[in-house]
């Protein structure tokens, strides 16, 4: 049996870190991050 699950409004926040699904609004600061020379090879 496979259930429908929506956790696209569901955050889960501690002090130091805040999980939450993507949008587009993202896009560009995830760029500026994962454009930074080490990041892509350190993650895989």
């Amino acid at each position: 049996m496979n259930a429908y699950v929506d956790l696209t409004h569901v955050v889960l926040e501690t002090d130091r870190l805040i999980l939450r699904f993507w949008s587009k609004k993202n896009l560009e600061n995830f760029y500026e991050y994962a454009k930074v020379d080490g990041v892509d090879q350190m993650a895989g």
